[in-house]
């Protein structure tokens, strides 16, 4: 949409002046023109809203900030704990072969320890999917003017198809969030726990003391201190 769509061209008003396009009296009527079922609810979109401006857009502006220093923060951490992660990974890996060699040599028979249950394995499936999808159908709509995003939607059957996989894979998110809920209800049932345990035992995801401990060993782990 342009400017002219909803002020016009020739006869602009301010949205005081009851004869503007955009005034409370004509609105809705102009809204219309490209959507059908527009109505007073719908007129009351932020048009012009910025996150630059933090006295007429407060909420957007600290929303938006939170949010930045938060990604911002997230990737630079995890960024320098792969670049760390990575030459002890591949250290380990050339270790292990070793020890293969010789337990294979010595007549040891490999075995492996399972981490997940089938059905935490697929909920891991169902977040990489879901939460791709969402990502990068909103990078879609935050970047529309650009070339690369107009190119995507393209392939993906235009803005109704990103729309329909935007929706599906929030589906599926809402879908795995309840089931981990009931998986956390049954763990507490079967186990007999108390909501106490839940939050603070030892396989919470609560942060404690013990992940302090687990991080500093992490560090000397890297550093190949410990």
């Amino acid at each position: 949409a342009k400017c002219s769509d909803c002020h016009g061209a020739h006869r602009i008003l301010g949205v005081n002046n009851p004869n503007s396009m955009v005034g409370a009296r004509n609105i809705v009527a102009t809204c219309q023109k490209c959507h059908e079922d527009a109505n007073a609810r719908f007129t009351g979109y932020l048009t012009h809203a910025t996150h630059h401006d933090r006295d007429k857009f407060p909420i957007l502006y600290y929303t938006y900030w939170f949010m930045t220093t938060l990604l911002i923060s997230v990737f630079g951490f995890f960024g320098v704990h792969t670049l760390l992660w990575l030459p002890r990974s591949i250290q380990g890996i050339r270790e292990r072969k070793q020890r293969e060699a010789k337990a294979h040599a010595s007549g040891m028979s490999k075995y492996y320890i399972q981490r997940f249950t089938a059905s935490q394995r697929l909920t891991h499936i169902f977040v990489i999917i879901s939460f791709l999808a969402l990502a990068l159908t909103g990078m879609l709509l935050k970047f529309s003017g650009l070339s690369w995003a107009r190119f995507i939607v393209d392939l993906m059957g235009g803005v109704s198809g990103a729309g329909l996989i935007h929706r599906f894979a929030a589906i599926i998110t809402f879908g795995y969030f309840a089931f981990h809920l009931f998986s956390l209800i049954k763990k507490k049932r079967d186990r007999r726990m108390s909501i106490k345990d839940m939050l603070s035992g030892p396989n919470s995801l609560m942060f404690n003391l013990q992940d302090l401990k687990d991080f500093g060993a992490t560090l000397k782990w890297f550093f190949g201190l410990g």
